[in-house]
């Protein structure tokens, strides 16, 4: 709805339009689009990108519209890339997924998992590390299938982390884990180089076997508690931030408040909860949802509150100690405070210099706040 109220911003504007993303990836889109908005010129599939100054070129000469949307799951290398820090760099892994969620358009619009290939990312991290970036985030839907459709004998996920943390550069971190294929060799990766960082972000979803069913997660409540206990094991410098869905069609109180008892179990560092948004052309979007909105609300407010309370409680475990944070920006409403993060993912904020965006600096904790940290600068 957002793109559309934004294409409609355009209209009577001698512009060349062009669109583009994982949205388009969805007929129905393209349909609503040359209905509505005859004056996008071009729509473009996210894997025909590169093809844009070919297809720009024809549309000037032709001055027809153009839709190019075929899906033919190759990967591009080397392409031109801008980013928008000099410090800090994402790299993608993987693209796309295969676990085909019920509540997850992904699959559908950005296509079967696909892996880069191993010699392609560590040169674009060896070239980062170059250019003295201080932050590579390795990402991808399930970054932990890495590999798979590759088949080469022991190329993993926690093989290519090991590799990648070899090039030196002072941070590395990784999202797009799914509990279903985090692998423990992962964690002992992260303990061997202390320059990955030990903050792991693993979506839970629903602590309800029966919602978690419903979902296709294909895992339990007990699999996930116990692979976070075993995490936590091997390393209990660990720190845990998930995804949470509230209010699944059908989910009773009974399966919230296990969600809720999961919740309190593993004490989450940080969590993204959401409330049930249906996606057309998922299965979960042909469920007849019985529960009604407010009630969803109530317990998405209840949920925050647990966890606004837990994370409180973990924040005090950084009072009066000495962290290596990172300098992302200045803040918004202060201009002589800046913003950073620790290497637990944490945010903080204290005073200093704009000149230090970029640099990681040794940063005392002095007080916490549910959602930050407030920090001074130490020698």
């Amino acid at each position: 709805n957002k793109v559309f109220a934004e294409i409609g911003n355009f209209k009577n504007k001698k512009k060349i339009l062009i669109l583009t993303g994982c949205m388009i990836m969805e007929k129905k889109n393209i349909d609503y689009l040359k209905e509505k908005f005859p004056y996008v010129n071009l729509i473009i599939g996210i894997q025909k990108i590169i093809e844009l100054p070919n297809l720009l070129e024809k549309y000037i000469k032709l001055k027809k519209n153009i839709i190019n949307v075929v899906d033919n799951n190759y990967i591009y290398e080397q392409l031109p890339c801008a980013r928008d820090h000099d410090f800090k760099a994402f790299v993608h892994v993987t693209y796309g997924c295969d676990k085909f969620c019920t509540y997850c358009i992904v699959p559908y619009t950005k296509g079967r998992e696909r892996s880069r290939k191993f010699d392609d990312i560590l040169n674009e991290c060896s070239e980062l590390a170059t250019l003295g970036y201080k932050e590579i985030v390795l990402v991808g839907q399930n970054i932990n299938s890495y590999g798979k459709d590759l088949n080469i004998k022991g190329l993993t996920f926690a093989k290519l982390l090991n590799a990648i943390a070899k090039l030196n550069i002072p941070r590395i971190s990784f999202l797009g884990n799914h509990p279903l294929d985090f692998t423990l060799d992962i964690i002992e990766v992260i303990n061997k180089n202390s320059n990955i960082l030990p903050y792991i972000h693993l979506p839970l979803q629903s602590g309800d076997d029966h919602i978690l069913k419903l979902m296709s997660r294909k895992y339990d409540s007990k699999k996930f508690l116990s692979l976070v206990q075993e995490i936590k094991r091997i390393n209990p410098n660990i720190v845990f931030s998930t995804d949470i869905i509230i209010g699944f069609p059908n989910e009773t109180t009974k399966e919230f408040n296990n969600t809720v008892k999961m919740i309190k179990k593993i004490k989450f560092d940080s969590a993204f909860i959401f409330i049930y948004s249906k996606r057309s052309g998922t299965p979960a979007s042909k469920l007849v949802d019985k529960i009604s909105y407010l009630e969803k609300t109530k317990r998405f407010e209840k949920i925050n509150k647990i966890i606004n309370k837990i994370i409180e409680e973990n924040n005090q475990k950084y009072l009066n100690n000495v962290y290596d944070v990172l300098v992302d920006s200045v803040s918004k409403k202060k201009s002589n405070v800046l913003t950073g993060r620790l290497n637990t993912n944490k945010i903080v904020n204290f005073n200093g210099s704009k000149k230090l965006i970029g640099q990681i600096v040794k940063v005392k904790i002095k007080s916490s706040h549910v959602h930050y940290l407030i920090g001074e600068l130490t020698k």
